[in-house]
């Protein structure tokens, strides 16, 4: 039986258009790493401690029972994928978060129309966090601009008790009775203030290139006395150079804590798909050190 030439042209460009896209796939999967977290904003964990002429008031003490409270951080990574980071690492009880949200930020208490999201953790809007430990919330869509700052507001419905917080947040935190997570104006927050951060322990972006510096200090690194709210914790913006991808994020030394500086992702980074499965179960937190 003889085959015609087109027949065997036909079968040779279908095999070479196979296996350049092969060839193609391989070649995109090698330019292309898989998306992963990179911290963008972090703050070390402090046991609740009374308030002090010196350093203002605190919440920590008594916690929080039907009332919502509204924080602001300024992330250093960019990208199109967020989830934030609860702490009860200090707490002795389990912690009962009934809702959370994350936007951006329009100053003060109030934020950007359009751009506020409901967070879940494994699916559901409500989350229980033991005693001594920490979790993330399911990755959600939201555009975050380097140096940007973002609005995490939580919703406690039962008692917490004594809080697991940052005290030298240096930023001002809301608080209103009732649920006003998804509020978008200010008004609901015209109450008591504090410039601690409570629970809240980390803001992460979803990056191809994570990439994060640490570095340890004491109460001078971690901003003490600078202006509240003015995002100007060091002399020289931490750490300096053209890019200006940072921002501050504490690490811990209770009572006096440290900080570090996060150096992430290129505003360039592709965003990852909203994944629960890639999200880490509650685990524990480390403990820190003396």
């Amino acid at each position: 039986m003889s085959i015609r030439p087109t027949a065997i042209l036909a079968v040779t460009v279908a095999a070479l258009t196979a296996t350049l896209m092969t060839g193609s796939a391989a070649s995109a999967s090698r330019q292309q790493p898989a998306m992963s977290w990179s911290a963008s904003w972090t703050s070390a964990m402090q046991q609740p401690t009374p308030s002090t002429p010196a350093m203002g008031e605190n919440w920590s003490m008594e916690g929080f029972s039907k009332q919502t409270v509204r924080q602001e951080v300024r992330v250093s990574g960019s990208g199109n994928v967020a989830r934030i980071r609860l702490s009860n690492l200090y707490g002795t009880e389990p912690l009962s978060v009934a809702g959370a949200t994350v936007a951006e930020s329009a100053g003060g208490a109030a934020t950007e129309p359009g751009t506020m999201r409901s967070l879940t953790f494994h699916g559901r809007r409500s989350v229980t966090i033991p005693a001594g430990q920490v979790t993330a919330s399911d990755a959600t869509h939201l555009h975050v601009a380097p140096l940007e700052s973002l609005t995490i507001t939580l919703y406690f419905a039962a008692p917490t008790g004594p809080s697991t917080f940052h005290e030298d947040g240096l930023t001002t935190t809301y608080q209103a009775t009732g649920d006003h997570a998804r509020d978008n104006g200010a008004g609901a927050f015209d109450g008591p203030t504090s410039h601690s951060y409570y629970y809240l322990t980390g803001v992460d972006v979803a990056t191809r290139r994570p990439e994060t510096v640490v570095a340890f200090g004491d109460s001078i690194t971690n901003g003490h006395n600078s202006t509240v709210d003015g995002n100007d914790r060091s002399p020289t913006p931490w750490p300096t150079g053209s890019s200006r991808r940072t921002a501050r994020c504490r690490s811990p030394t209770p009572g006096s804590p440290a900080t570090c500086c996060c150096i992430s992702s290129p505003a360039s980074a592709k965003p990852a798909s909203p994944d629960s499965s890639a999200m880490p179960s509650t685990s524990p937190e480390s403990a820190p050190s003396s």
